[in-house]
């Protein structure tokens, strides 16, 4: 397994990032008529913070690609709309904007629930829709011609945290898992504990427990880990969740009594600021204080007064994604832009990261650091930064192709 340090090639990688992040060139203004981008997520309920992000990258996305002559000398202009983590509301939103709004795309993020019945909806009406969405199965056994994703899948996510582990922490032997009870929550707690039981083949898991999303409180579950005997917490308590599942533990002690091992983004940095204890394991999409990431976190700074999160730069990319393929293609035309993407590489902050031929998945990875404070900053960052490559953590095209039937 291919393991790079973050630090080591960032020379090479700010050098991409400045030439994407910076202007996309002074072009004339776009004009006719405008390509229209559906949007669905979940900006009410337990990952409004998320979804707020995630609409900040969108946003910046297209305000710098209109300001750089827009797709094909147009402009882009996105319709948002509330699916509130129901997925009958998500498939209904998803059906307007295809026939009442006549987008010519469409942007279902995240969770996993809202976005199954999106893509059940492009894969019936041939519309390109792009995910941040985390559930491998989205893109491996339910993956169709018109779902694409710039973003780690749930395979290759828990694979992450298991090579680090592995490797720094190897006398944690005794874990429990702490997930929301979702499909894709206990998706990544099996695919946690095979990545890390492959490495570690003497770990054992003592408890599995599986919270509701929204979930105000969070003693009972904290009191009940409290009482284990265990080394480690894994989690995918997420956003707002984690939020208050970290306040409500200051004063229990658990992250104290165990090494806590968690998906965390910024939204759960910027409101938590110096509340944020020191020296949990944090697995993310990337680090605000990385050099690579300079030049886009810089933008992002300066015009939202905000450090955006994963959640943020995921949609950004994803859109300069569809501004590539649709140049490459000459056109907007589905089915013209969705050859066009198969096999595309794009020039990132994490590197070149290329869209996969056969199941529309990037080979994105990850970061995986220690939660430290310094004065440069309110919130904690991340120290002793290391980046896995997911190209080796993805599943090979052949074992997809049995999933399918194929």
């Amino acid at each position: 397994m291919k393991k790079e340090s973050w630090l080591r090639f960032g020379g090479i990688i700010l050098i991409l990032s400045f030439a994407l992040t910076s202007p996309l060139g002074a072009q004339t203004k776009p004009s006719g008529k405008p390509i229209l981008l559906g949007v669905v997520d979940s900006y009410t309920g337990a990952i409004a913070l998320q979804a707020a992000d995630s609409k900040m990258g969108i946003e910046t996305a297209i305000e710098d690609i209109n300001s750089s002559g827009g797709i094909l000398g147009r402009p882009i202009v996105a319709y948002y709309r509330d699916a509130k983590l129901k997925p009958e509301i998500s498939a209904e939103q998803t059906r307007r904007l295809i026939h009442e709004d006549k987008v010519d795309f469409l942007f279902a993020v995240a969770p996993t629930t809202v976005v199954k019945p999106a893509s059940e909806e492009a894969k019936k009406e041939k519309k390109l829709l792009f995910t941040a969405a985390t559930s491998a199965f989205l893109t491996e056994k339910e993956g169709h011609r018109y779902i694409f994703r710039f973003s780690p899948n749930s395979r290759s996510w828990a694979g992450v945290p298991s090579i680090y582990m592995s490797k720094n922490f190897p006398n944690l032997k005794k874990w429990i898992t702490l997930c929301p009870d979702v499909a894709f929550g206990r998706e990544l707690v099996g695919f946690f504990k095979d990545a890390l039981k492959k490495r570690m083949p003497d770990v054992v898991f003592v408890d599995a427990i599986f919270t509701p999303l929204g979930e105000a409180d969070f003693s009972p579950y904290i009191s009940a880990m409290l009482g284990k005997d265990a080394d480690a917490i894994f989690s995918n308590v997420w956003a707002s969740d984690q939020v208050s599942l970290i306040r409500q533990d200051l004063p229990m002690g658990l992250f104290k009594k165990f090494k806590f091992v968690p998906y965390q983004s910024m939204d759960v940095r910027r409101p938590l600021g110096k509340e944020m204890p020191e020296g949990i394991v944090v697995w993310d999409y990337f680090e605000v204080s990385s050099p690579p990431f300079k030049s886009i976190v810089d933008k992002f700074v300066t015009k939202t007064k905000v450090y955006p999160g994963g959640m943020t730069l995921l949609p950004y990319y994803s859109l300069m994604y569809l501004k590539a393929a649709a140049e490459k293609a000459g056109s907007i035309d589905t089915e013209r832009v969705i050859d066009a993407m198969k096999g595309l590489t794009l020039d990132t902050p994490w590197g070149p990261v290329t869209m996969r031929k056969y199941d529309n998945q990037a080979d994105l990875g990850a970061v995986v650091g220690i939660t430290k404070h310094v004065p440069a900053y309110e919130f904690a960052i991340l120290d002793k930064l290391e980046y896995v490559s997911g190209k080796e953590l993805l599943m090979p095209e052949e074992e997809i192709r049995k999933m399918r039937g194929e």
